[in-house]
């Protein structure tokens, strides 16, 4: 359940790259190009949804924090313009849509039925906590040392959840019956 938190501790890095963007372009249309390409995964919602139901979760969620790890080094390196940045960053929002769909879903298979309202209870109250503590802490990461301090820092949380993930059994689903294309799912 703690994996919950690393996935929404990426709320370090959307601060560190608000300050950054607003420094930089110096305009509020910059920055909403920021959130409109965190919330577009969303529309992409039926997809994902099906990607993740398709492979086994385990995989997937390495797959999609060892791809978040990846794309968040490739932003600390280079921190690159906004139109490059914001394609980067579109990438790593559909990785991290397709994760927590995975990570949802995953949750029913690791845990017995008599425990599930539990566990799911417990995963939403450690993704609220990250939520609040994940901005918080990119703002102090951004004033104590810099924005890719910040971004560091949540590069490191995709590092060290892979092992982790690693450590659950394979989630392997359900095969779709008739299922003929993931359109049609």
């Amino acid at each position: 359940f703690m994996l919950a938190a690393y996935g929404t501790l990426g709320l370090i890095a959307n601060v560190a790259l608000i300050i950054h963007v607003q420094e930089e372009e110096g305009t509020g249309l910059a920055v909403s190009l920021l959130f409109l390409v965190a919330m577009l995964p969303a529309l992409l919602a039926p997809l994902t949804g099906v990607f993740a139901d398709r492979f086994d979760r385990r995989s997937v969620l390495v797959g999609c924090e060892a791809a978040q790890a990846m794309l968040g080094l490739v932003v600390v390196l280079w921190l690159p313009a906004l139109p490059v940045l914001l394609v980067v960053l579109f990438a790593k929002a559909i990785a991290a849509h397709i994760n927590d769909t995975a990570g949802r879903r995953a949750i029913s298979a690791l845990v017995p039925d008599s425990s599930l309202v539990a566990a799911n209870a417990w995963y939403g109250s450690v993704r609220q906590a990250a939520d609040v503590i994940g901005p918080l802490l990119g703002g102090v990461l951004v004033a104590l040392g810099s924005v890719r301090v910040a971004l560091s820092v949540d590069v490191v949380t995709f590092v060290v959840s892979v092992p982790l993930v690693l450590r659950l059994p394979r989630l392997i689903p359900e095969p779709v019956a008739n299922a003929t294309s993931w359109l049609s799912d």
